[in-house]
């Protein structure tokens, strides 16, 4: 009578193939993701630049981030997204009643999170900083005396000197100054 079934053999040369396969099928859908987060991070930066250029427009060649569109003050990211998201005066001030704005629809947790780190926290500047690495806290950066808004990439260069301007110092670190 004989056996029915596989030899070890047999099973090896499939585990084998299929290892094989996998090999270099993975790759290339490791490829594909990327190239799918990074078409994500354009399609955002995008619609954001715009809405800060637009801000930009309506309040007098002031870009968003300053308090009362007061730029001796210190940008934050409170009162990026605040403005950008909300009715504001001439001035950059929140009204409920002013002119200007909303430039981008409330949802929840208003800026996406980055599809490489997963982080919506904005890096704001002043004037000028390192851009953070995508190891860091933050999934954008946004320079608010250029208006420059980017997401941090793979690619990003080396980790910041200087905190942007709203972060808390971390543990060990004196107090940045206003970059």
């Amino acid at each position: 009578m004989g056996r029915s079934g596989f030899t070890l053999i047999e099973l090896l040369i499939v585990v084998i193939i299929l290892a094989i396969l996998a090999g270099i099928v993975i790759p290339q859908f490791r490829a594909n993701l990327d190239e799918v987060k990074m078409a994500s991070i354009e399609t955002n930066v995008e619609v954001i630049r715009k809405a800060i250029e637009i801000y930009h427009t309506d309040h007098g060649g002031t870009f968003p981030g300053y308090p009362d569109g007061d730029t001796s003050q210190t940008p934050t990211e409170g009162v990026l997204i605040n403005q950008l998201l909300s009715r504001t005066d001439p001035s950059g001030a929140i009204d409920p009643d002013g002119r200007c704005g909303p430039y981008l629809r409330a949802q929840a947790g208003f800026f996406p999170k980055n599809p490489f780190n997963k982080s919506a926290v904005v890096a704001v500047y002043a004037s000028s900083g390192e851009v953070p690495t995508i190891d860091s806290e933050f999934g954008w950066y946004y320079i608010a005396s250029t208006g420059e808004f980017n997401a941090v990439t793979p690619e990003s260069a080396d980790p910041p000197v200087t905190q942007p301007a709203d972060a808390p110092p971390r543990r060990g670190q004196r107090p940045a100054a206003s970059v």
